[in-house]
């Protein structure tokens, strides 16, 4: 339209037939042929044919334009591989083979090293820095509602939406860069957030479905940095008419107007907007090498960046848990929410959410994305033994949606010192043990805190750990029988006359790294192991090279029994290695008690019975 070319032109600076040498045109692609052809911007360096300068973006880098609510790039150096990448500054291509460049986690935004301090502070908003007027009895609460009619744009009237300049030229009603709109919208009705160039390899336009990523020789093109959609520059005016959906992931993306983040205090979830499955994701960015950090920056991009959180030590999960918290308190009905945790970490992470979700009394079904060595209860949990680089977030993401929840029992160790006479009470999710395991587990865990830089394979730690326990055949726990006392349910086992160097109480059908310590081929008088039925299982090992034997498939644990109280008595004042769920230390206790201590609901893949 007419107004759409006057609003168009005007944010641009352009030198008309300035152009030096044959170049492509960043709004339709074509090629600029020869010389004095074609308009160049002074600002935003875009250049385009003189027809096509009408109907092209508002200059990106105009400083007239107005951003009512800045928001900084979170930039991270990154190596580029496949088709040439291009600067959002200066839009100039990346040259090297490696470190380019810089990345955004938020919103894919890509420049140069020494571009990014000119980056104009327009990453994607992911919350509100205002609290939003009551609800609207004609808007939906859907986050993927399209505007109502009377807010629908059309090329002759164009809709205002969060982009100032370029949402006054669009009729699609987005927003490009955040910038600022003198009309507020419907809180529920989100806009899209494009970002310019580099688009993925596959991506098809939303209005064409022609490819609009590949090997470009320019920036053009446009994603959108909630819902990815893709769509070629030229066709963005064709757009239909809506709202944007937040794409694959809308069931669990938290949408920034269900976010309030004041400017001195820590961020809320409002209940209204919120989609039918909201997920917040905790992350220990130390698991797995390099894999957590990884890992957590894909899911800043797939979600919404404020409901992924580091559990940095020493508070952990308990910031992010706190403000599940407050939401709860607000709003306590579960059917109103229907929130879901996920903890991407090894057992030891579990195992911490799951003592501060007991602290602050939330109760929240647990996912797993396993980042850790043995993952035990992500195998249990059908999540499987480890996260890859390789493997599709997206996918897990899905999945977690799906999950069916699950109820998992927790155990309660209590140890009494001989020394102090103090008793230490420690929770367990997924097994105690005491004797030559814990001892192994020990060794690799001292060596692990005095050389971490050489503990950040997952398959190196493994080959370690097999190798300190064929250290440990030479170095066992004899004499274990003749120290102790078992008592399962107040009835005394006999140890007497057997080679036992190791006792194991398991909650799950997962040890080590994925061994069935208990097995399926259940005699009569006992029953299968579930993790739900307030019983755990108690097993004894004859040493080190036994434990390699059951690993293997050779041989099988001596099964001693199964219940719900399990009492270990001392009679001696020798220092035992114990482990707790694979976190181990030395002791010298004068018994050990366990017993239930509640139940909490995880999600499960594939359901455990």
């Amino acid at each position: 339209s007419k107004q759409f070319q006057q609003v168009s032109s005007m944010t641009h600076k352009w030198e008309e037939n300035s152009i030096m040498n044959t170049c492509v045109c960043s709004y339709c692609g074509d090629v600029i042929w020869g010389i004095n052809k074609g308009s160049h911007c002074t600002v935003c360096q875009s250049k385009v044919h003189s027809q096509c300068k009408n109907n092209y973006l508002p200059c990106s880098l105009d400083p007239t334009n107005v951003i009512q609510h800045p928001k900084k790039h979170t930039f991270s150096g990154r190596t580029f591989k496949g088709p040439p990448m291009y600067c959002n500054v200066c839009r100039g291509v990346l040259v090297g083979l490696k470190d380019q460049g810089v990345k955004c986690t938020g919103c894919r935004y890509i420049c140069h090293h020494n571009c990014a301090e000119s980056a104009p502070p327009n990453c994607v908003v992911t919350a509100l820095s205002t609290l939003p007027p009551p609800p609207s009895p004609e808007i939906s609460s859907s986050p993927s509602s399209p505007p109502s009619p009377s807010s629908s744009s059309s090329p002759s009237s164009p809709a205002l939406s969060s982009s100032s300049s370029l949402s006054r030229a669009l009729p699609t009603s987005p927003s490009f860069g955040s910038l600022s709109s003198k009309r507020r919208q419907p809180i529920e009705v989100h806009s899209h957030h494009w970002v310019e160039g580099n688009c993925p390899v596959k991506s098809a336009c939303a209005v064409c479905n022609k490819n609009c990523g590949g090997t470009h020789l320019t920036l053009i093109n446009l994603r959108c940095a909630w819902c990815k959609s893709t769509v070629h520059t030229s066709c963005l005016k064709n757009l239909p008419v809506q709202s944007c959906s937040f794409g694959h992931h809308s069931s669990v993306i938290i949408p920034p107007f269900s976010v309030y983040m004041p400017a001195d205090g820590p961020l809320s979830i409002l209940p209204r907007g919120l989609p039918a499955r909201p997920l917040f994701v905790f992350i220990n960015a130390r698991s797995g090498g390099q894999i957590g950090g990884k890992l957590m920056k894909k899911l800043q991009y797939l979600l919404n960046p404020v409901q992924v959180f580091d559990m940095v030590p020493p508070q952990g999960p308990r910031p992010g848990l706190q403000i599940i918290k407050d939401f709860l308190q607000a709003h306590p009905d579960p059917q109103s929410h229907g929130i879901r945790l996920v903890v991407c970490g090894g057992d030891g992470s579990a195992g911490w959410m799951f003592s501060v979700m007991a602290e602050l009394d939330i109760v929240l079904p647990l996912g797993i994305i396993p980042l850790g060595t043995g993952n035990d209860l992500a195998r249990t949990l059908g999540w499987g033994p480890g996260y890859t680089q390789g493997e599709d977030v997206s996918k897990l993401l899905h999945s977690l949606e799906s999950a069916a929840v699950q109820t998992l029992d927790r155990w309660n160790v209590e140890v009494k010192d001989r020394a102090s006479g103090d008793s230490v009470y420690t929770p367990m999710t997924n097994y105690f043990s005491i004797g030559v395991d814990a001892k192994v587990a020990l060794n690799f865990h001292q060596q692990r805190e005095a050389s971490p830089e050489h503990f950040k394979n997952r398959f190196i730690n493994l080959l370690r750990y097999t190798k300190m326990g064929a250290s440990a055949i030479l170095d066992g726990c004899e004499g274990l029988p003749n120290d102790i006392t078992l008592e399962i349910d107040d009835v005394t086992i006999s140890l007497e006359g057997q080679k036992i160097e190791s006792i194991i109480v398991v909650n799950l059908p997962s040890y080590a790294a994925g061994v069935n310590m208990w097995g399926t081929d259940v005699p009569i008088g006992l029953r299968r192991q579930n993790i739900d039925d307030a019983m755990v299982e108690v097993v004894a090992i004859q040493g080190a090279g036994h434990l390699g034997q059951i690993q293997t498939g050779v041989s099988k644990a001596i099964r001693l029994g199964q219940g719900s109280d399990i009492a270990i008595r001392f009679n001696t004042e020798k220092e035992y290695p114990i482990q707790i769920d694979g976190e181990p230390k030395l002791q010298t206790p004068e018994y050990i008690f366990i017993c239930l201590r509640d139940k909490v609901p995880v999600l499960s893949r594939a359901p455990h019975s």
